[in-house]
């Protein structure tokens, strides 16, 4: 069930250049291995010469030649990437994601993808790079055009949550911590192997050191995440994990540098940053300007959906709508049956209450409503054959941002919820 928003902007017959450097990225952390591997035979070999026979030499050889084979490897690579992809003029659209239309073949990218922004005034055009090492040049032709594409990219579609690559800090000192332990551990691997203390001192010293200035530069240790926005709360998915944060939980949001921070009910502070560390910009940057529209952006649809208000016909509260679409202990097939007399056309009399299907789509819609309501909504619309309720129902679906809560609306709008999939969802917005 996927829906394809509105284009924001079509840039029709320009030059388009594709540059893909995903597969260079890789031969060139393999080299970065090697060569740390190779460093780290080498100190050792200066600070106990006797480690230094052929078997060890041996490796130290063949980590050698790795490393010069992944440096190759990756030179190779990038050249080709770099001048072997031919100009050729087609359309780029923006909506859900970033298309690229021409001579028959469709690309496309992410949004959330799309991290850097370099405008090159001598061709006129600007340069996007994104996290999975593809590089696109598109040529400009009025002045306000890339201004006009970074705010098309920042903003959430209006059929799909709003999702970006977002990146959390680690703890407090963890940094500092983490290259002490290193610093400590091969101090005392250099006691074990050399048997010389201020070898070992200065050897773990410089390992200390090193480690805390690289991951200075690298702004390492932060996490990256997939951040997404929908009208029920936001989700953080991270390594197949998944943390759910419902509107419920959600106090205030606030703007930081590069990022927003989330104070939820309990207590608890969330900062999440929209460009990685060792990629933030001065200021003036096309990358700031873009981190800098995303959360405005991300700010906005937040406070939409925290403030959100029910239209006119639900500005009243219904309590029959809490008792007809609650589940009540139940058995599902109970549950349903009572959602498909409950909800219809028909107006009800004095001795039955029953709930039309606009307020059904209404409570569906609402992000704030119980977990209980909102599937019940959604298995009652299930027979609908409206064209314009099914359109309702299907965005409603498709703007959740939790993968649970998303998979039981489906299961539920087709008539097919499982109790399985109805627990995965209880348990991901932390309802009983």
């Amino acid at each position: 069930m996927q829906l394809v928003a509105k284009s924001r902007i079509v840039l029709r017959d320009r030059a388009l250049r594709v540059h893909a450097y995903g597969d260079a990225r890789f031969f060139a952390r393999g080299a970065a291995w090697c060569i740390l591997a190779s460093a780290l035979m080498v100190v050792l070999g200066l600070a106990a010469p006797e480690l230094l026979v052929p078997p060890p030499l041996s490796l130290l050889v063949v980590t050698v030649t790795l490393a010069t084979g992944f440096l190759l490897a990756a030179a190779v690579v990038w050249l080709g990437a770099a001048w072997g992809s031919a100009t050729r003029h087609g359309a780029l659209r923006v909506s859900d994601a970033l298309y690229l239309e021409g001579r028959g073949r469709r690309l496309q990218i992410p949004l959330a993808a799309v991290q850097r922004a370099h405008l090159r005034r001598r061709a006129n055009a600007i340069t996007l790079g994104t996290d999975r090492g593809v590089v696109l040049t598109v040529a400009l032709r009025a002045p306000g055009e890339a201004s006009r594409l970074l705010d098309a990219l920042a903003q959430p579609g209006a059929t799909a949550p709003f999702r970006v690559c977002a990146y959390l800090p680690s703890p407090r000192h963890a940094r500092e911590v983490i290259t002490v332990a290193i610093g400590f551990a091969l101090c005392l691997i250099g006691m074990f192997v050399t048997r010389h203390v201020p070898v070992a001192l200065v050897l773990g010293t410089l390992a200390g050191l090193s480690t805390w200035f690289l991951a200075r530069m690298a702004g390492w240790p932060a996490f990256s995440a997939d951040l997404v926005v929908g009208r029920d709360g936001i989700a953080l998915r991270h390594q197949g994990k998944e943390r759910f944060l419902p509107l419920s939980r959600i106090a205030r949001a606030d703007p930081l540098e590069g990022g927003i921070s989330l104070t939820l009910t309990d207590g608890e502070h969330l900062r999440i940053f929209l460009s990685p560390p060792a990629l933030r910009r001065p200021a003036g940057s096309l990358t700031a300007d873009l981190c800098t529209r995303r959360c405005a952006h991300l700010l906005r649809a937040l406070h939409d959906h925290l403030h959100a208000q029910p239209e006119a016909a639900a500005l009243t509260p219904s309590p029959a709508a809490d008792v007809l679409l609650a589940r009540r202990g139940r058995a599902l097939s109970d549950w349903r049956a009572a959602l498909r007399a409950a909800v219809t056309d028909d107006g009800g009399t004095y001795r039955t209450a029953t709930l039309s299907p606009a307020r059904a789509l209404e409570v569906l819609e609402d992000g704030r409503a119980p977990l209980d309501h909102r599937i019940g909504a959604a298995l009652a619309l299930a027979p609908t054959r409206d064209r314009r309720a099914a359109r309702r129902l299907r965005i409603a679906i498709a703007t959740s941002a939790s993968e649970d809560v998303r998979a039981a609306l489906e299961q539920a709008a087709e008539d097919e919820l499982q109790e399985s999939t109805l627990a995965r969802a209880h348990t991901a917005t932390g309802e009983p």
